[in-house]
């Protein structure tokens, strides 16, 4: 009885503890010459079956890298769109994270 409450233990726990990372996209706009000031965002959101209703986190990740810059121009930019997957892939986390340059 022991011995088969164990592997059912240890089948919940491998099944469980299965997940992957994937990178969707990258991108990077032209790097400047003076690289001073590094600003970076980052933004996720939850999906449950990988059901999407609404990218608002994107336009959030953009309104808080535009914010670090003072003068709006940033450069050098690199977007990674990334999709975290949990548990038998019904849960899920989409991340974007965006970093640059500020000028």
């Amino acid at each position: 009885m022991l011995k088969n409450f164990s592997i059912l233990v240890c089948l919940i726990f491998s099944i469980s503890a299965v997940g992957c990372v994937s990178v969707k996209t990258v991108s990077l706009t032209s790097v400047p010459a003076q690289r001073t000031k590094v600003v970076k965002a980052e933004d996720s959101r939850f999906l449950f079956l990988g059901i999407s209703f609404s990218t608002q986190f994107i336009d959030s990740a953009i309104e808080n890298l535009s914010g670090q810059c003072p003068s709006g121009k940033i450069e050098g930019i690199l977007t990674k769109h990334e999709v975290v997957n949990y548990f038998l892939w019904f849960f899920m986390t989409e991340r974007v994270t965006a970093k640059g340059f500020c000028q």
